[in-house]
Parts: structure tokens; sequence; C-alpha cells
């Protein structure tokens, strides 16, 4: 395997571990956020289940592929 091959895999796979964690730490931090602004109205939810809430709703919009596809 060619070294330009390698290092190729090698910056991609270090890119999407390093963009998976920068989204792991916003989703916990969003999800504290808004735990402690709305705990007081909704007590029964706790922040893991708004960091689920915020995860599913975010999902669909990580599909498209362009900011250019959400209008």
């Amino acid at each position: 395997m060619p070294a330009s091959k390698y290092s190729r895999i090698v910056a991609e796979v270090s890119m999407e571990v390093t963009l998976f964690g920068a989204a792991t730490v916003y989703l916990l931090v969003s999800s504290q956020m808004i735990n402690d602004l709305l705990g007081s109205l909704v007590p029964s939810l706790s922040q893991c289940s708004w960091t689920l809430i915020l995860g599913v709703l975010l999902c669909p919009t990580t599909w498209l592929s362009t900011p250019k596809d959400f209008w």
C-alpha cells in the first residue's frame, strides 16, 4: 500500500474520531443547559432524557448533505 493512501486513511479516521468527540461534548453540554433551564418546568426528565431527546431531534439534520438542503 502506498504511503499516501495510508496517510489519507489515517487522516480520515482521525478527523472522524475528532468530529464524533466534539459532537458528543456539544450534545452533553446542550442537554445539561436545557435541563438547567427547563428542569423546574419538567422535573420528571433528567439530563439523560434530554440527551436522548436532543439526539433524536438532531439526528435527521445529519442526514442532509449540505446546508442548502435545509431550505
